[in-house]
C-alpha cells in the first residue's frame, strides 16, 4: 500500500490560494485541523520545503508469526532434502525446485525454527510444532523491497497461496512487527536539524544521533515495542553501495535509475507486538492480524507523530509543564503529520497497562480497615451499623477538605512522595 503524492498542495498562502511567485523568504501559514488529539496543526511552509516534490509513503517490514497446520504436507522432508545437498556441497542454500522454482532452501534456520526458505528478501521460516501448541509453526519476514513492490499485504496473500498448494492450512496470524516509511524526495537532512535532541518532544527515553564519519546521517528515538528512526536515506545507499536498492527506489521515487545525488529524507516508525496490543479503535480490542493493520495505518503514523514524538522549531524549555502546548512544531514535522496511507482514518488511542509499584488495593483495605475502626469507635450502638458508610465518607470529606484548605503544602508533598514512588517517568527528564 503506497502512496506517492505532492504535498504542495497542502501550502497555501493565507488568502487560500496556492503558493506561487517569487520566494521572499518568509514562512507563509495556514490554518487547518490535522489531529482530533487536539495537537495544534499550522501548517509552516517555507522556500525550502516548497521545493518538495515528491512523498513516497509504504509499510517498510513486515513479520508474522503463524500457526500453520504442517501434518498434511510434505514440504519439510522436501526442504530436508535440498538442505542435506546444500550442506554436502558447502553451499548456503540451492534453487528449491520440489514446490517453485522461485524459492531458495537454506541450509541453516534459525532458533526453534529448522527450516528455511526465502525470495527475494522474503524470509519464511519452519519447525514441526503442533499447530494446536502455544508456539507458532512457522515465521514470515517480508523485507523492504518487497514490502514496497508489489506490497507487504500483496505479498502475504500469494504465500498464503503458495501454503495451500504445499497443502497447509493457516490457523492463525500474529502481526509481530510492522514498519512503516515516508521518503521525503529533495529535502536535505543535513538543513532540518532532526539530530538536535532538545528540539524533540517525545514519551521515549531513549535517543541516539548517528554518523558517517564527521557528518551526522540520522537519529533514532525510542527502542524495543515503539521506535522512530530519521535518517539521510541517499547516504546510506551510497555508503553501502546498494545498487540494486538505489536502482529500486529511484525508481519509486520517480528519479533516473542511477541517480545518486537527489537528497531524501526517510521517517519510519517501527512497532514490535507488544506496542501493537496496546492501539485499540472503537471496533478492534488490539492490532493482531493483517485484515486489523490495514484498517489502521493512518491512526499508527497520526499517534507516532503527533502524539509520542513531535520536533520543535526551537530547543523545549524542559522546565515548562506545557512544553507540548505552548511549542511550535518544525515545518518539516507538520508535512511529516499530514502523510496519508490511503488506509481508513479509523479513531485510534493507545491503552498501556500502568506498572504498579504500589499496591493500591491493599493501601484501601488498610484505610478502610483504618476507617471502620475510626466510625465504630463514634457510633452509638451496633444498630447504626448501616450508617457506617455515610459517616466514613463525612469524615473523609472532612478532613481532607480541612488539609486542602490549611495544610496545602504538607498534603501536597505526601501526594507527590507516593506518586514518585509509583510512577517511572524519565521522559521528563530526558527525551
Amino acid at each position: 500500500m503506497s502512496n506517492s503524492k505532492d504535498l504542495n498542495k497542502n501550502c497555501q498562502s493565507i488568502d487560500g490560494s496556492p503558493l506561487g511567485g517569487p520566494l521572499t523568504g518568509k514562512p507563509m501559514r495556514e490554518a487547518q485541523g490535522l489531529s482530533s488529539e487536539g495537537v495544534q496543526a499550522l501548517i509552516t511552509c517555507t522556500p525550502q520545503l516548497v521545493s518538495l516534490k515528491t512523498v513516497y509513503s509504504n509499510i517498510d517490514t513486515l513479520h508474522l508469526s503463524v500457526y500453520a497446520d504442517l501434518s498434511g504436507s510434505n514440504l519439510l522432508e522436501e526442504i530436508e532434502k535440498s538442505r542435506e545437498v546444500a550442506r554436502e556441497f558447502e553451499k548456503e542454500c540451492i534453487p528449491f525446485t520440489y514446490f517453485s522454482p522461485q524459492w531458495n532452501v537454506h541450509r541453516s534456520g534459525r532458533r526453534f525454527f529448522t527450516y528455511h526458505i526465502s525470495m527475494a528478501d522474503t524470509h519464511i521460516y519452519f519447525n514441526k510444532r503442533s499447530v494446536h501448541g502455544d508456539f507458532p509453526t512457522c515465521l514470515i519476514e517480508i523485507g523492504s523491497m518487497s514490502s514496497h513492490h508489489p506490497g507487504a499485504f500483496s505479498v502475504f496473500e500469494d504465500i498464503k497461496k503458495f501454503l495451500k498448494s504445499c497443502d497447509i492450512s493457516i490457523k492463525k496470524h500474529h502481526v509481530t512487527r510492522v514498519d512503516l516509511s515516508t521518503d521525503f524526495v529533495n529535502i536535505n537532512f543535513q538543513d532540518l536539524d532532526l539530530h538536535n535532541i532538545e528540539k524533540w518532544i517525545t514519551r521515549a527515553i531513549d535517543a541516539h544521533v548517528h554518523y558517517v564519519g564527521r557528518s551526522v546521517s540520522g537519529i533514532s528515538i525510542g527502542k524495543g515495542a515503539l521506535m522512530c528512526r530519521i535518517y539521510d536515506k541517499r547516504k546510506e545507499l551510497n555508503v553501502k553501495q546498494a545498487t540494486a536498492k538505489t536502482d529500486f527506489f529511484n525508481r519509486q521515487w520517480g528519479l533516473v535509475s542511477d541517480d545518486k545525488k537527489t537528497p531524501v529524507v526517510r521517517v519510519e516508525f517501527q512497532f514490535r507486538r507488544e506496542a501493537l496490543k496496546e492501539f485499540k479503535t472503537d471496533d478492534l480490542y488490539q492490532i493482531d492480524t493483517v485484515d486489523d493493520l490495514q484498517g489502521v495505518l493512518n491512526g499508527l503514523w497520526g499517534y507516532s507523530s503527533k502524539s509520542w514524538a513531535k520536533h520543535c522549531e526551537t530547543e523545549v524549555d524542559r522546565s515548562n509543564n506545557n512544553q507540548s502546548r505552548d511549542a511550535v512544531i518544525s515545518p518539516f514535522w507538520q508535512l511529516v503529520q499530514l502523510v496519508d496511507f490511503n488506509a481508513e482514518n479509523s479513531n485510534l488511542w493507545r491503552h498501556r497497562e500502568k506498572n504498579q509499584y504500589i499496591n493500591v488495593k491493599a493501601l484501601i483495605d488498610q484505610g478502610i480497615g483504618c476507617l471502620t475502626s475510626a466510625v465504630a469507635a463514634t457510633i452509638e450502638s451496633m444498630d447504626d451499623f448501616k450508617d457506617v458508610a455515610i459517616d466514613a465518607s463525612t469524615i473523609v470529606w472532612r478532613e481532607l477538605r480541612n488539609r486542602i484548605e490549611h495544610h496545602t503544602d504538607e498534603l501536597y508533598e505526601k501526594m507527590e512522595i507516593v506518586f514518585n514512588r509509583n510512577n517511572l517517568n524519565l521522559s521528563k527528564t530526558y527525551v
